[in-house]
């Protein structure tokens, strides 16, 4: 009998993740994420940010991620997409996916999907934060900060 652990150099753990998070965003436990967050902006909605990191085939790419993400948003009502593009952030090649929607129950949403691949041993590992913003009741300003290059 040989006994199999995890982790290990044939099971690799989990990359870690690290976010810096400004007041009045509460963690969550939620299945499938690492780190889950929520902000209440109304009564009806909170913002959220949602990290996941899964192990991936060694095919699967930007490509496939995008290919998934738009059968996921095909049927989003008055979709905007905004941007799909690949940025450098802190050395690692991210591509970013971000777009607006009306949802029936809630209004105006704005969303953003990040996705960056790491390699440990022969496993690939996916990461993906996502973050959702409501725009209803409220204008928001919107600040955003990057360390990046565009590749």
């Amino acid at each position: 009998m040989t006994i199999k652990k995890f982790p290990s150099q044939e099971f690799p753990q989990l990359p870690s993740v690290e976010i810096d998070v400004q007041e009045g965003w509460e963690s969550q436990s939620l299945p499938n994420s690492v780190i889950a967050l929520t902000k209440e902006d109304s009564s009806s909605f909170f913002s959220n940010v949602l990290i996941d990191i899964k192990k991936v085939e060694k095919s699967y790419d930007f490509a496939s991620n995008t290919a998934e993400l738009q059968k996921y948003i095909q049927n989003f009502e008055k979709l905007n997409i905004f941007s799909n593009s690949l940025y450098e952030i802190n050395d690692q090649q991210w591509k970013v996916e971000e777009f607006a929607y009306i949802n029936q129950n809630i209004g105006a949403l704005a969303q953003l999907v990040a996705i960056s691949f790491i390699m440990s041993n022969d496993t690939k590992f996916m990461i993906s934060v996502t973050g959702r913003l409501s725009f209803k009741k409220k204008k928001r300003k919107i600040k955003i900060m990057k360390k990046s290059k565009k590749c």
